[in-house]
C-alpha cells in the first residue's frame, strides 16, 4: 500500500457513524439517550464520578456528532472556553481540539451525508492559541513514545499544520519494535503492547502511506477466543478499548476478516448495558462516555 490517506479524525468519525448499520434504531436511540444523560449542567460531559471533565467531554461530543444528536452546543462551548490551550498537556490539548472539531460537526447543516461530514472535518476552524500550543509540542525531541507521536500527528492534522516528521522519528519509533513485530511505548520495555502497536501502525500509515505488515500480523494474532483483544499478551482479560482500536486499525488497513468480524460481534454486545452505555470489560458493569465511544467504534469497524 502506498497512497495518500485522509486525516485520522475523519476515519474515526466515519467509523463511528457506521455503527448504525449494525445496531437497530431502538439500540441507537438507547445509546443516544445514554450520551445525553451524561451531559452536565455546565456543558461538559461527566466522568466516572459524575463531574464534568474535558477528557470525557471529548468522547461524549464525538459520540454525539457521530450519532447526530441534538445537544445545547452553546453551553458546551462555554465549558470548553474555560481551558487555555497553552496550559494543557498533550493528551488534554488533543481533547480540546477534538471537542472543537465535534462542535463544528454538530453545527454543520451537512451532517446527514458522508460527503458533508468529510467537508466539515476538512474545514475546521481551530483557534490560533491551539495551533500555537500544538506547534510547541511538535518540536519535542525524538525520544517520545509511539503513543505520544501519534497524538502529535492527530493534533497537527486537526489544526491543518504541516507534519514535521523526519527519518529520525522513524528510527526512534522502530527502536520500540519487538522481535515478534509488535511495539512497546518505550525501547526499554521488553514486551509489546496493543495500543502502542496500534499507534505505531496508524502513525506510519499516515506519515509514509504504507502498512506495517509485521505489526499488523502481530495485531491480528492478538484476537482471543472471546472475540476481544487484550491490552498486552500478559493481561488477564480482553477489554473494549483494546478491541475497538484493534478492529478499527485492522479495518482501515484492509486486514479485518469476516471471521474476526463475526467473533467480535458477540464480544461487543456483551459490553452493552441496560443503561444504553458500554462498559470496559466483562467484570465491570459501570458505563461511561469513553467506553460508549469505543463500543460504537468497535461496532462501526465490523460493519
Amino acid at each position: 500500500m502506498s497512497r495518500k490517506t485522509v486525516p485520522h479524525s475523519i476515519e474515526i468519525f466515519e467509523t463511528l457513524s457506521h455503527a448504525s448499520s449494525l445496531l437497530h434504531p431502538e439500540a441507537m436511540d438507547a445509546i443516544g439517550g445514554y450520551i445525553r444523560s451524561q451531559l452536565c449542567a455546565d456543558g461538559g460531559f461527566a466522568d466516572r464520578n459524575g463531574d464534568s471533565d474535558l477528557y470525557y467531554t471529548m468522547f461524549g461530543l464525538s459520540c454525539a456528532a457521530a450519532l447526530n444528536l441534538k445537544i445545547p452546543c452553546e453551553q458546551t462551548v462555554k465549558f470548553l472556553d474555560r481551558f487555555q490551550p497553552e496550559t494543557l498537556d498533550l493528551i488534554h490539548l488533543n481533547c480540546l481540539i477534538k471537542c472543537r472539531s465535534a462542535i463544528n460537526l454538530l453545527r454543520s447543516p451537512a451532517l446527514a451525508s458522508i460527503a458533508g461530514r468529510f467537508a466539515a472535518m476538512r474545514n475546521l476552524s481551530i483557534d490560533s492559541a491551539a495551533k500555537t500550543a500544538v506547534k510547541r509540542l511538535l518540536n519535542a525531541d525524538d525520544s517520545s513514545s509511539a503513543y505520544e507521536w501519534f497524538l502529535r500527528l492527530n493534533a497537527a492534522q486537526d489544526c491543518g499544520l504541516k507534519l514535521p516528521w523526519n527519518s529520525e522519528v522513524m528510527v526512534s519509533l522502530e527502536a520500540c519494535r519487538k522481535p515478534d513485530g509488535g511495539f512497546s511505548n518505550r525501547p526499554e520495555t521488553t514486551t509489546p503492547a496493543l495500543n502502542a502497536t496500534v499507534a505505531a501502525i496508524l502513525f506510519k500509515r499516515q506519515v509514509i502511506g504504507e502498512n506495517d505488515v509485521p505489526a499488523l500480523n502481530w495485531l491480528a494474532g492478538q484476537l482471543t477466543a472471546s472475540g476481544g483483544f487484550k491490552a498486552a499478551p500478559e493481561t488477564p482479560l480482553p477489554d473494549l478499548m483494546s478491541t475497538a482500536t484493534a478492529l478499527f486499525t485492522l479495518k482501515i488497513c484492509g486486514r479485518l476478516t469476516d471471521a474476526t468480524r463475526q467473533l467480535s460481534r458477540g464480544f461487543i454486545f456483551d459490553h452493552w448495558q441496560e443503561s444504553g452505555g458500554f462498559s470496559g470489560n466483562i467484570i465491570d458493569n459501570h458505563c461511561d462516555c469513553e467506553y460508549t465511544f469505543y463500543g460504537l467504534l468497535a461496532a462501526g469497524a465490523i460493519t
